[in-house]
């Protein structure tokens, strides 16, 4: 059941308080019904309530005032919370969120209103010349005076970083932007004393017409466009100069070496290219303008010999990037070419190509890098003929939606008459006549959906977030388009447009998957125009709607099928289903394509005998995916598939070839849509799995676990790029000293805002799915590199561990790989340590012990991981070559559930399990030590658990006794201190046999 508004949930929640003073044992409260953000005060007024109802608190009694009192303190700090987070720290304006809230009240409510995009103009070069206290006093001042301008019925938000957004119900765009140049104007001059750097800002206003059919996308975009377009007419001269070397430089940094006017030309003639100018003797990189619109840039001019656009580079092509850079600046190369990946405004990641020349320079002229820069995601995606995005931009987009678990209404166009126009007129005259209808499109589309052109007469159609009802008008615009004869060149043309759409809540399938789907629904529906031509019939109309194949409704049609017939009969209860015959795409390559055409054709009249009886109605989705809706009746779902599994062993007896179902019982009252026979098809995959049971039932949590899955994998790629992936350190102590002598590095998922996913979370769903190895090698990679950069400022350094999975070992030359980042960055291999699982040891042996041979040759050492925790045993010490091993916490946890012992039994219990515990560590530690093996012990957490190991001969741990998991910046800050540091790191045994036993605990 979908939750209700905030009011609906506020009137379940006084009614269950109310309820609660009268009759606590009969008050109820369904916590699914209320809106997400009420859901813990409902489960905090349960508690509550199950505590009163357990003392038999009457309604005299002073439950009341507890109840009240706790609940305003919920709601009072639930309001706090939510004017903090929708509230700008520095300048207490309302921030992003409060924005789109706003947004969202004037949107619903249909009101037009005014949007002004303002961007402070240079803030970073405010920041990097006189630090971000300067630059946040720039922001405060800039804040102030446009607020004080502000007339009722507009409100000033700061999206973050130099960006404000103005909402205005009263002002039109004129009287908005007249009034926004005058403040500018006032905020420069006040500034601007006395040769100091002048606060300014550049804008850009549109008007908003929600019922009128504007998007919200196309008026941000156009305000965005002309805040821009505002910055390149308006630009603000510095009369600050940024550093020594430039105060040298001859001249103005722009006039030395280009024409600001023909530069900002050149930028209006690139389509996805963008021109660049850099003086190197300055230091001073110039963009054209798109370029700063597109990319999102601060400002169209870049200060230093590295400059800020190394920013916008993918991380893992930066080190490329910057070495190119510094030839070219140093005069060790001259001409430039390369491919890199970078991030555009919309936070994307882009495929570009750079090409550029180095002009040496003389006494009177600088030297200067000069280049461009081609989005091959934009230059390539251009159909050439129309001038507009070609398929490949489609499924970039459509990837896109993919990956940012966005849902999309996609609409398939063929285009059919074309063939009679080439035929008389010839092909030129057919172009035309497609362009002009392309043409047509664009403006019933423009801020609707993006366009796309297919193969042949073909068009797509995107838009982003749509319903199904937003994509059916869709549909319905591009039928309408279709209706009008078409001009060219003064002759008439008349076309007919098939039409087929498919509508995602969340786009989870590959780019090609979709438009194969979209190709297949688009052939059914030319087939059912064409019937309904040949014969306007209701006969004609109907098999129009049917596969030619199977005589069953596909997809949509099925499912407005099974709405009529469950609308006839909404007592019974009813479930969609999901089968298939097993496997397809074998069976077809052992019998042909022939023999599965026959066997989905006596399947399908399975299901036609199904409709023919009343009991429900079929579909069919493609190759062997079938779908029915019936009667909730398991006697009738064991019958149906009886008969198909019959109707496979007639072809094919084998066990590969059975059949499954998948059943979703429909709730009371819930639609039937694409989502529920999704269900059905998960329900369907346990049914795969079992050989006994071939009907699977729908699990609700099982269905959320999987979602929830592939959300976070989702995201998990989209992470990785935008630098939320990291890793913190945990050191590794001598506990006969309390020195530390290395730690161990830990994946951390850190999201914007301070939140972040905990790696018991995000770490099995990894190696679950196969990932596992790509959090590896972003761990190793940051590890190496950040050994490296602290050789590079001579900061201390101790050896470092890292993970490394039975998958990574299965999957790929981790030797390799680790050898090539430690050449790629000059460190030492004795600064990485592999930790590998006693688990892989003992599963995956002779691998194993083959990656340890190449990895100690390399002169990185092994250690072994969680000893204890597995099928380990002491004698399997003996055969393997490890540096180290590392025992497994759970040796120092001592738990006792409780079962109804008392306390003295409890105490003797837990006593009994601690001398087990030591008695195994003891045992261990000893084997180790006549092995000459060193131990870390993890999970030390109190002093008694240290007071123990130091009795049995323990050496080092690794536990929140000494240090709780760091930062790689707090871990740098703790081993800079070198009497806290022993830099001989875990020593062997025998190396230590000389010193004095440890004292105390």
């Amino acid at each position: 059941m979908s939750a209700e508004p905030a009011s609906k949930g506020a009137e379940r929640l006084l009614g269950f308080v109310d309820a609660l003073l009268k009759d606590p044992k009969n008050a109820r409260l369904d916590i699914a019904e209320l809106p997400e953000d009420q859901q813990e005060l409902g489960a905090r007024l349960l508690c509550l309530g199950a505590s009163l109802s357990g003392r038999g608190l009457a309604a005299d009694d002073d439950s009341a005032a507890m109840l009240s009192s706790e609940l305003n303190q919920i709601l009072a700090n639930q309001r706090m919370l939510e004017l903090e987070a929708r509230t700008d720290a520095l300048t207490e304006l309302g921030n992003r969120s409060a924005f789109e809230i706003r947004v969202d009240e004037l949107w619903g409510a249909g009101e037009h209103f005014t949007l002004a995009f303002i961007d402070l103009d240079n803030l970073k070069t405010c920041n990097d010349r006189f630090g971000h206290k300067r630059g946040n006093a720039y922001i405060q001042q800039t804040a102030f005076f446009i607020e004080n301008s502000l007339t009722p019925g507009e409100q000033l938000f700061r999206l973050g970083g130099d960006e404000f957004v103005l909402i205005s119900t009263t002002s039109g765009v004129h009287e908005l932007e007249e009034r926004l140049e005058s403040v500018r104007t006032q905020l420069s001059r006040a500034t601007a004393v006395n040769g100091a750097m002048p606060f300014s800002f550049s804008f850009g206003c549109a008007r908003v017409r929600p019922g009128k059919g504007d998007s919200r996308s196309h008026v941000t975009a156009e305000a965005d466009r002309r805040m821009y377009s505002y910055k390149v007419q308006h630009r603000v001269k510095t009369s600050v100069r940024l550093t020594d070397a430039r105060e040298e430089g001859p001249g103005d940094d722009d006039s030395q070496f280009f024409s600001e006017r023909v530069f900002d030309a050149i930028s209006m003639t690139l389509d996805g290219r963008y021109f660049f100018v850099s003086n190197i003797d300055l230091g001073v990189t110039r963009w054209t303008a798109d370029a700063v619109r597109d990319f999102g840039l601060p400002y169209d001019k870049m200060y230093g010999d590295v400059p800020d656009w190394i920013d916008h580079v993918h991380p893992e092509d930066r080190a490329g990037v910057l070495a190119e850079f510094r030839d070219i600046t140093s005069g060790k190369k001259h001409h430039h070419e390369m491919e890199y990946r970078v991030r555009d405004a919309e936070g994307d990641y882009v495929v570009c190509k750079s090409r550029g020349f180095r002009l040496t320079g003389d006494d009177r002229r600088p030297a200067l890098f000069v280049g461009s820069l081609t989005n091959r995601n934009a230059s390539e995606c251009v159909d050439p003929a129309t001038g507009i995005e070609n398929v490949t931009g489609m499924l970039n987009l459509i990837g896109d939606c993919r990956l940012k678990g966005r849902g999309a209404g996609i609409v398939g166009i063929k285009v059919s008459g074309l063939s009679a126009v080439n035929a008389t007129e010839g092909y030129a005259a057919g172009d035309g006549v497609f362009a002009a209808f392309i043409g047509r499109l664009e403006i019933a589309m423009r801020g609707k959906a993006r366009i796309f052109r297919g193969r042949g007469p073909q068009i797509g159609l995107v838009k982003v977030g749509a319903t199904h009802k937003e994509t059916q008008e869709l549909c319905e615009a591009v039928l309408r388009a279709a209706e009008e004869p078409l001009t060219y060149r003064g002759e008439s043309y008349r076309i007919r447009a098939h039409v087929a759409s498919l509508c995602f809540s969340k786009v989870v399938s590959r780019p090609f998957t979709v438009i194969g789907e979209l190709t297949r629904r688009l052939r059914v529906a030319e087939r059912r125009d064409e019937a309904i031509s040949a014969d306007a019939s209701e006969a004609a109309e109907e098999l129009g709607r049917l596969d030619p194949l199977t005589g069953l409704r596909m997809g949509e049609d099925f499912i407005a099928a099974a709405r009529r017939l469950r609308g006839h009969d909404r007592c019974m209860e009813w479930c969609v289903v999901a089968l298939d015959t097993g496997d397809l795409a074998i069976f077809n390559e052992w019998h042909g394509t022939d023999a599965g055409e026959v066997l989905v054709g006596e399947i399908a009249d399975i299901l036609l005998d199904v409709e023919a009886d009343g009991e429900g109605v079929g579909g069919y989705w493609g190759q062997d995916d079938f779908s029915l809706l019936v009667h909730m009746d398991e006697d009738l779902l064991e019958q149906i598939l009886g008969r198909v599994t019959a109707a496979v062993e007639r072809h094919n007896a084998s066990v590969g070839f059975l059949p499954a179902m998948g059943v979703y019982p429909l709730l009371h009252g819930e639609e039937i849509t694409v989502d529920v026979y999704a269900k059905a098809l998960f329900a369907k995959q346990t049914a795969k799995h079992s050989y006994e049971n071939r009907i699977g039932f729908f699990r609700p949590a099982a269905f959320k676990q999987r979602a929830d899955e592939h959300e976070l994998l989702a995201g998990f790629q989209y992470a990785l790029g935008e630098g939320e992936i990291t890793f913190d350190v945990q050191p590794q102590v001598d506990i006969r000293t309390g020195l530390v002598v290395g730690g161990e590095a830990l994946a951390r998922w850190r999201r914007p805002g301070g939140t972040s996913v905990s790696p018991a979370q995000f770490v099995p769903i990894l190696e679950r799915n196969g990932f596992i190895p790509m959090l590896d090698k972003f761990i190793w990679h940051s590890v190496i590199k950040w050994q490296s950069e602290l050789a590079a400022r001579g900061a201390a350094q101790v050896p470092i561990s890292v993970n490394v999975s039975r998958m990574d070992i299965a999957s790929f030359d981790v030797p390799a790989f680790l050898g090539r980042m430690l050449t790629h960055y000059g460190i030492s291999p004795s600064l990485i340590k592999a930790e590998v699982t006693e688990t892989s040891f003992a599963q995956s042996r002779e691998a194993v012990e083959e990656l340890a041979s190449a990895l100690k040759s390399m002169g990185i050492a092994i250690y072994m991981d969680d000893f204890g925790s597995g099928m380990s045993s002491l004698g399997m010490l003996k055969g393997i070559d490890v540096d180290a091993i590392k025992f497994d916490r759970e040796f120092l946890i001592h738990e006792v559930a409780e079962n109804g012992q008392t306390a003295s039994e409890l105490a003797a219990e837990e006593t009994a399990d601690k001398e087990r515990g030591g008695f195994i560590v003891d045992s261990m530690i000893v084997m180790a030590k006549s092995l000459d093996i060193p131990v870390i012990v993890e999970g030390a957490e109190s002093k008694e658990q240290i007071a123990f190991l130091k009795a049995v001969g323990a050496r080092y741990v690794q536990g929140f006794y000494y240090y709780r998991p760091m930062p790689p910046e707090a871990f740098e800050r703790l081993v800079s201190d070198e009497r806290g540091v022993d830099g001989r790191g875990v020593r062997l045994p025998s190396e230590r046999a000389d010193e004095a036993p440890a004292t105390g605990a």
